[in-house]
C-alpha cells in the first residue's frame, strides 16, 4: 500500500512554490512521521518554507523549548530547575531529546566537571527517552567521561539499569552490560524490581518516544541473571495476573522458554508474610496457576488462554469451564472451544448453562436473571440449528420456557453414540465433549 506525500520545493524561476508528489511506502511513512524526533528533524530541514505560525509551533514543543531556554540564559535555566534538586538543571538538560554532544561538553565542562561525579551524569542521561531508539549520544558521553578520567564502576547505579530495562532496547542493554558492572550491592533490585519491570511493558502514552516492542531484552536479562546465580529465584516478583489481564502472550512464552523451571507454580496453604486480603491476592498474582487462567478468562484473552493451556500446561478444569459459561459470551465460548476442538468442551459448557446451578448464580437481580435467560436462548438456538442435541435434551429445549429460575435436571445417556451421530451429521461442525460433568444440577 502506498500513500502520496506532499512536499514543497522552491521554484528558482518565479519564486513560486510548486507541488511535488512522491509515492512512498505507507508503513515507512507512519514509522517515520509518528516518531516525534524524526518529525521535528524533517520540519527543521524544511523550516525555510514554513509560515511564521508553523515555525512558532515547531520550536514551542517541550524538547525544543528546553534547548531554547537553555541557550537564552544558562544560569537562569539552572536556577529555574533547582526545584528538582541541586542538580535539577543538569537533569532537565540531559534528559532532553535534543541534547547534542557539543552542548553536553559545554555544559559539563562549565558547570559540572569539578562538582559532580560521573554517576549522576550517567543517571540523568539514562532518563533521556532518546535512548529508547538511539544509543549514540549515551555511548559518546560515556567515552567523554572516560577521557576525563572516570572509571566505569563509578558511573552507573540501579537507576541507570532501571531506565535501560524500561526502554526495552536490547542494543542499549547489551552496551550498558558491556561497560558497567552489575551493582553487586544492589543485585536484589534485579529480582525485586527489574525483572518484574521487564515483564511489564511501560504504558507511557504521554511521551513522544515509546519503548521498543518485543521480548529480546527480557530473554537476554533472564539468561544473564540465571548465569549469574542459577540458585536464585529471579521470577518470584513477576505479576502473572497482569500478563493474563493484558494478554501478553509473547512475554509468557519468553519466560517459559528461558526460565520455565523458575516459574512459581505451587501455592502453599498459608503463605508466610501474606496476611491481608490484598497481600493474598498479590501472592496469587505471583504464581502461574489456575488463578492465572481465571484472570485470562475474566478478560477474555483467548490467545493467552491457549498459551496457558498448550505451553504452561494449566488444565481447563470444570470450575474453569463454569467461569467461562458465566461470561454469557457465546462467540468467546466458541473461540475457546476451538483451541482444542477434539476435546469438545462446548457440550460440557452447554450442559452447565442448562443446569439449575447456572440459574442460581444469576438469581441476584432482575437484570442478571434476564441476562441468563437471553444467553440460554442464544446458546440453545445455536445448537438446535446444528442438530447438536440428543433426543431427550431436544425435547426439553423445545418445550421449556428457558426461565432463568427453572430447575433443569439432565444428564446425557449413550453419549458415545450421540457423539458419532453429530460428527456424521456435518463434518464442519465442531465436536462436543462428553466428559463426565459432576454436579450439573
Amino acid at each position: 500500500m502506498t500513500s502520496q506525500f506532499l512536499g514543497r520545493q522552491k521554484n528558482n524561476n518565479d519564486d513560486d512554490n510548486v507541488k511535488v508528489w512522491t509515492k512512498i511506502d505507507e508503513t515507512l511513512f507512519r514509522r517515520v512521521w509518528n516518531n516525534k524526533v524524526l518529525q521535528r528533524l524533517i520540519c527543521s530541514k524544511i523550516k525555510d518554507y514554513l509560515s511564521k505560525d508553523d515555525r512558532a509551533v515547531l520550536i514551542s514543543s517541550g524538547a525544543a523549548g528546553v534547548i531554547e531556554r537553555y541557550k537564552a540564559d544558562r544560569l537562569e535555566f539552572i536556577k529555574s530547575n533547582s526545584l528538582y534538586g541541586a542538580y535539577g538543571g543538569d537533569y532537565a538538560l540531559y534528559s532532553c531529546y535534543f541534547l547534542t554532544v557539543d552542548l553536553f561538553i559545554s555544559h559539563y565542562d562549565s558547570y559540572q566537571k569539578k562538582t559532580t561525579r560521573g554517576q549522576s551524569v550517567i543517571d540523568d542521561l539514562s532518563y533521556n527517552k532518546r535512548n529508547y531508539r538511539d544509543t549514540w549520544l549515551f555511548r559518546r558521553v560515556f567515552d567523554i567521561l572516560k577521557e576525563r578520567g572516570m572509571e566505569p564502576e563509578s558511573m552507573a547505579t540501579v537507576n541507570t539499569w532501571r531506565n535501560v530495562i524500561k526502554s526495552n532496547n536490547v542494543e542499549w542493554y547489551n552496551y550498558v552490560k558491556s561497560k558497567f558492572p552489575m551493582p553487586a550491592t544492589g543485585i536484589h533490585h534485579f529480582k525485586k524490581e527489574l525483572v518484574p519491570l521487564s515483564a511489564k511493558p511501560s504504558q507511557d502514552n504521554y511521551r513522544a518516544i515509546h519503548p521498543m516492542t518485543g521480548t529480546e531484552l527480557l530473554a537476554e536479562l533472564l539468561q544473564d541473571l540465571i548465569d549469574f546465580d542459577p540458585s536464585e529465584n529471579w521470577l518470584e516478583r513477576v505479576n502473572f495476573s497482569y500478563l493474563a489481564e493484558h494478554g501478553l502472550v509473547d512475554i509468557l512464552e519468553t519466560i517459559e522458554m528461558h526460565a520455565g523451571s523458575y516459574i512459581p507454580r505451587t501455592l502453599t496453604p498459608t503463605p508466610p508474610g501474606y496476611v491481608s486480603k490484598s497481600q493474598q491476592v498479590q501472592y496469587l498474582d505471583r504464581h502461574l496457576t489456575e488463578h492465572t487462567m481465571t484472570v485470562a478468562i475474566q478478560h477474555k484473552q483467548i490467545a493467552f488462554i491457549k498459551c496457558l493451556y498448550k505451553v504452561s500446561k494449566i488444565p481447563l478444569t470444570l470450575s474453569t469451564l463454569m467461569a467461562i459459561a458465566r461470561t454469557c459470551d457465546l462467540p468467546f465460548i466458541i473461540a475457546l472451544h476451538n483451541i482444542e476442538p477434539e476435546a469438545g468442551r462446548l457440550y460440557t459448557i452447554f450442559l452447565h448453562v442448562m443446569s439449575s446451578k447456572f440459574s442460581q448464580y444469576f438469581a441476584i437481580s432482575p437484570h442478571s436473571v434476564s441476562k441468563c435467560k437471553n444467553f440460554r436462548k442464544e446458546f440453545t438456538d445455536h445448537v438446535k440449528s446444528l442438530n447438536y442435541l440428543d433426543h431427550n435434551l431436544k425435547c426439553f429445549t423445545d418445550t421449556a420456557t428457558l426461565d432463568a429460575t427453572a430447575r433443569v435436571i439432565y444428564q446425557p445417556k449413550n453419549t458415545e453414540q450421540h457423539f458419532s451421530i453429530f460428527q456424521q451429521h456435518d463434518p464442519q461442525i465442531s465436536t462436543f465433549s462428553f466428559d463426565d460433568v459432576d454436579d450439573t444440577r
